[in-house]
């Protein structure tokens, strides 16, 4: 959702289940945001209604390389690439419990997120956790998951999407459609497409024995600030800043704290990194085609 400047004002996912009903799913942080700005948006002739399942609904995310594998030994669906493409959902059961699976997850990896009434929460997981056993399955934190979706440069609301970036800046170039008609932001994005977009999202790659970023920091090349660090992610005011040149200057490691002494002195955090689930094992080739 974006504002009328073209900045990203939250992110969701949307299941299309018939022509005129539809399955929003929210960030947990950003129920109470995103439920006010969909209210606010209702036509007042009251041909939408919203309905809040929040109380009555839970996800259980499935992730991994062996994801399909697992999740074929409890389901008699179709999981395979053509009948179950990804972005896509459908209405299956695990068990007899029914259940609205989206091949969609945080995580970058082959998975799904298995959306149910809470009542058979304890029944999926279960059955889940038993037809993992072969493959060790592990449940993971949501630590984990942060350092996954880096590794895949996966933006998160609030942590690297702002409303004072666009969707272009924020490399949401994918998900804009401006020939689908007028929407919120459409003509700031028209504009800002045809005059240039002045700065844009790039993740980079931080040497874990030197100094992190510690967040909205701001970065330099030399003596030139480039733009700021949101969680080990940089935004670059000018495209065509090669990434080797930000390696090489270490701009991500630049500190302008006057406790930086200190700070260094603490011991240190575990680095960000991601981590391997089964066998996840991929080259960077590998990665972008990790959730086939």
């Amino acid at each position: 959702m974006l504002t009328p400047q073209g900045g990203v004002r939250s992110e969701l996912t949307i299941n299309r289940l018939a022509p005129d009903r539809f399955y929003v799913v929210s960030a947990a942080a950003a129920e109470r945001h995103d439920s006010d700005v969909m209210w606010r948006a209702l036509p007042p002739n009251g041909g939408v209604r919203i309905d809040n399942l929040t109380q009555a609904w839970g996800v259980l995310v499935l992730a991994g390389p062996k994801s399909r594998d697992v999740l074929r030994k409890i389901t008699d669906a179709d999981l395979s690439n053509e009948k179950f493409p990804w972005l896509s959902g459908q209405d299956i059961t695990i068990g007899h419990a029914p259940v609205r699976a989206l091949r969609v997850n945080f995580v970058g990896e082959l998975g799904w997120e298995l959306h149910h009434p809470l009542t058979y929460q304890n029944v999926i997981f279960d059955a889940i956790m038993e037809a993992g056993k072969e493959f060790d399955i592990k449940p993971f934190g949501i630590r984990a998951m942060d350092s996954l979706r880096i590794e895949k440069s996966y933006k998160y609301w609030r942590g690297d999407l702002f409303t004072e970036y666009t969707a272009w800046e924020s490399g949401l170039d994918r998900f804009v459609h401006l020939n689908k008609g007028e929407f919120t932001g459409r003509e700031a994005l028209v504009r800002q497409q045809q005059q240039g977009v002045p700065r844009k999202f790039v993740t980079v790659e931080v040497d874990a024995k030197e100094s992190d970023p510690w967040g909205n920091e701001p970065l330099f090349i030399g003596k030139k600030m480039v733009g700021r660090d949101d969680h080990r992610r940089l935004r670059l005011q000018h495209r065509q800043e090669p990434r080797s040149r930000i390696r090489e200057e270490r701009a991500c490691r630049t500190r302008h704290r006057a406790e930086d002494r200190d700070a260094r002195q603490a011991p240190r955090r575990p680095p960000h990194r991601g981590l391997a689930l089964g066998s996840g094992e991929q080259t960077a080739a590998g990665r972008e085609k990790s959730e086939q």
